[in-house]
C-alpha cells in the first residue's frame, strides 16, 4: 500500500518552493543537526538518525503552524518553531538521552523506513 500525502502537504510544498531559501534552510537544519550530533561521535549512526529526525519533526511543525494559521507561513515562523524546538530538545538532557534512546533501540526508526519518507 502506497502512502500519499494529504493536499496541504502539497499547498505547504507550493507556498514553501515560492520561497527559493526554504529548500536551503532546511538543508541547513539538517546539516545543523548532523555538525550537533554526529560530530560528537565516529561510528554511532544514531546520531545521523537524529539529524534527519529533528529536520522531518520541524518539517511537520512547519506544516502544523501553516495549518493553523490559516495557510500562511512566514520567517518569522520557522525561527520561532526551531527555537522552541531547540529549547525542548538541546536544552533538555532528558529529552535528549530519550531521543537517542529511541533512534538506537526502536526498529521504526531504522535507515530502511527513513529512506522510504526522506
Amino acid at each position: 500500500m502506497e502512502f500519499t500525502f494529504p493536499n496541504y502537504y502539497k499547498e505547504f510544498s507550493c507556498i514553501a518552493g515560492s520561497c527559493p531559501d526554504w529548500q536551503i534552510q532546511e538543508e541547513q537544519l539538517l546539516v545543523y543537526w548532523i555538525y550537533t550530533y554526529f560530530c560528537g561521535t565516529v561510528y554511532d549512526f544514531t546520531k545521523v538518525k537524529m539529524a534527519v529526525v529533528c529536520t522531518l519533526f520541524i518539517h511537520e511543525l512547519d506544516v502544523g503552524t501553516y495549518l493553523k494559521n490559516e495557510h500562511h507561513f512566514n520567517l518569522n515562523d520557522q525561527i520561532q518553531i526551531c527555537y522552541q524546538f531547540s529549547r525542548e530538545l538541546e536544552h533538555s538532557d532528558l529529552n535528549l538521552n530519550k531521543f537517542q534512546e529511541l533512534m538506537s533501540e526502536n526498529n521504526i526508526f531504522s535507515f530502511e523506513n527513513l529512506l522510504k519518507i526522506c
